[in-house]
Parts: C-alpha cells; sequence; structure tokens
C-alpha cells in the first residue's frame, strides 16, 4: 500500500514538472522573440542605436535570469530522479525523469525520408 501512495506522490510531482521545464523554455523563446522585435523595428524605422538600447539591455539580463532559472531546473529534474531512487521506486518511470543521453552514445535512429 505504501508503494502505491508513494508511486502516485511521484507521478503527480512528474506531471508538474516538464510542464514547469516547458515554461521556462517558453519564456526564453519569448523574450528572445521580443529582443529580436525590438532590434529590427528599430532599424526598420531607421532610429539610432541608441534608441531603446537600455530596454534591449534589460530584455538580455532577464534572459540571463531565465537561463539561470533553466540551469536550477536541470538540477531539480536530476534530484526527482535521484529521490525517486531513493523512496523505493527505481523500476517505476514516469516519462522523462532521467538526464539527456551521454555526448558520446550510440545514435541508433535513422532518418527516412518522406518526399516522394
Amino acid at each position: 500500500m505504501r508503494k502505491i501512495v508513494r508511486t502516485r506522490a511521484a507521478k503527480q510531482v512528474a506531471d508538474q514538472l516538464i510542464p514547469a521545464e516547458t515554461a521556462l523554455d517558453q519564456a526564453l523563446i519569448s523574450v528572445s522573440r521580443l529582443i529580436e522585435t525590438s532590434i529590427n523595428a528599430r532599424s526598420d524605422a531607421q532610429l539610432p542605436i541608441s534608441c531603446g538600447h537600455q530596454a534591449i539591455k534589460g530584455m538580455s539580463s532577464v534572459i540571463n535570469l531565465i537561463t539561470r532559472a533553466r540551469e536550477e531546473m536541470v538540477e531539480v529534474h536530476a534530484d526527482l530522479a535521484e529521490t525517486k531512487i531513493l523512496i523505493g521506486l527505481r523500476e517505476v518511470s514516469f516519462g522523462d525523469l532521467g538526464g539527456c543521453p551521454p555526448v558520446n552514445a550510440e545514435n541508433t535512429l535513422t532518418v527516412v525520408s518522406l518526399a516522394g
């Protein structure tokens, strides 16, 4: 019974982990697009480079903060994977609670063309 409760609790956490990670990625994408749009708008309007510079600088700081938060989330993900093992759920999988494959991992995927 205790293992069922632990499994349910771990699944609830896992179900929230991926959306939280995705939200960080989406925030990074959104601010990056805002920077791009701001730079293009300034250029299109033929305004001096100093126009909006402080805002671009602020957006760059936001990018750094989101990147730091994303870095922390990577560590949280690893900690949760370790916690799963510590509470006796080594054999239970909740999707992607592991890390990325090692850089030197053998690629067994095959690219298939759908063009005809």
